[in-house]
């Protein structure tokens, strides 16, 4: 595994700017009053990389106050946590992003690969619904969820869907499983859990009523209890998810429209592009005109296009927040690639029209500003509060409210 700094930049015609520039030369388009939002990736490390990363998102969030931190996963390292009261939320979380302009704003997660390597990956959401976060700012609701904020500038409306990419690619969770099994970044148990027994969630999902007894094959019963057992479980747990998804795509008003899943569409990065996502979450995003997909999992920092630009869905790897970096190669998708250690602010200006999209590193370089301009009808909004959706696992839909 490659872990060296390296550079890539498309020779297309949308080439972007690299802008060689410290947090003193701020890009100037970005006034300290926009609005804005920051996303991180694989974070959760205990490394110098997050301590640093984490101390140059304080500098940017006394500068541009965000609203918010979209956190995409790989949350707590090697393998999640135990507990809402594991230690590990101290030592990888409440006790490293201290700087007030992080303290004070929500931080929406979604769950990565290593955060169901424990076994446990519902007590990050039970952290959320318990109130364990000393300053209130965590918040997983479910697996899957959607935000939207009513008023970005100019009255125009942002939306962000966010998912659990592990449920909706098995195939590449179990890959990604496997490796870090063999090179000792995740314990075989985690493994063995997966194609042996499943999960204590799924497999009471899968339990018969008290004195019934479900027949099935040998094969069947050991993975769950008969007719398919865990297996089929997962199988009914995705395309719930991928309905979820799309009845919230096809409602959705927002003038600005995002999705955040763990695993990429797209990378060139080390593990690449995810072909469940490909195969089963793009068209969905590309017929309900989505502008742009956030995710982590390949630690670089990425942009990537698969249509001309301003045609299709914009596409950004935000993954290495904490661990070690990986080498980036030239893919037929990437417009720009990085291995560095950094974040990205997300920002909206002109009354809301644009959104710039900055890559920071860890030292508060800029290594690349991207500008997305609105490409969804504009709808009529209010001011205030934040409203959210949340998505369960059962496909149900609860409207919830809370100030951004």
């Amino acid at each position: 595994m490659c872990h060296c700094a390296h550079r890539f930049h498309s020779p297309r015609s949308h080439r972007l700017t690299r802008v060689k520039a410290g947090i003193s030369a701020l890009p100037a388009a970005i006034e300290p009053t926009s609005w804005s939002f920051f996303t991180i990736g694989d974070w959760g490390s205990g490394k110098q990389n997050q301590s640093q990363v984490a101390a140059t998102m304080g500098t940017w969030g006394n500068l541009y106050q965000p609203h918010f931190v979209v956190a995409l996963g790989d949350n707590i390292y090697e393998e999640g946590v135990e507990s809402v009261v594991d230690p590990l939320w101290t030592s990888r979380y409440c006790s490293v992003y201290t700087d007030p302009s992080l303290l004070d704003i929500p931080w929406y997660a979604i769950l990565g690969n290593h955060d169901y390597y424990s076994g446990h990956s519902e007590a990050q959401i039970e952290y959320y619904r318990e109130r364990m976060d000393p300053a209130q700012r965590w918040v997983m609701p479910d697996h899957y969820y959607t935000f939207r904020w009513p008023d970005v500038g100019g009255g125009r409306s942002l939306q962000i869907v966010f998912l659990d990419t592990i449920q909706l690619a098995d195939d590449t969770y179990r890959r990604v499983l496997r490796e870090d099994v063999e090179e000792g970044h995740a314990p075989p148990r985690a493994l063995r859990q997966v194609e042996e027994e499943g999960t204590e969630e799924e497999r009471e999902e899968e339990r018969p009523p008290t004195g019934v007894r479900k027949k099935g094959t040998r094969k069947e019963e050991k993975e769950g209890w008969g007719g398919g057992g865990v297996k089929e479980a997962r199988a009914k747990r995705k395309q719930a998810q991928l309905d979820w998804l799309e009845a919230t795509l096809a409602a959705s008003t927002a003038d600005w429209l995002l999705v955040a899943g763990h695993f990429p569409v797209y990378s060139a990065g080390h593990h690449g592009d995810t072909p469940e996502l490909q195969r089963d979450v793009r068209p969905l995003m590309q017929k309900y005109n989505v502008d742009a997909y956030l995710c982590g999992h390949d630690h670089n920092l990425e942009y990537l296009l698969d249509a001309p630009e301003g045609e299709g869905v914009s596409y950004f790897v935000s993954g290495s927040g904490g661990q070690d970096v990986y080498g980036v190669k030239k893919t037929r998708e990437t417009v720009f690639a990085v291995a560095e250690s950094g974040f990205m602010h997300h920002a909206f200006l002109k009354g809301g029209k644009e959104m710039r999209v900055d890559v920071v590193n860890r030292d508060g370089q800029v290594l690349l500003s991207k500008t997305l301009r609105q490409k969804r009808k504009q709808t009529v909004t209010g001011k205030g509060g934040g409203a959210g959706v949340i998505g369960g696992d059962d496909g149900m839909i609860v409207e919830v409210k809370h100030s951004v």
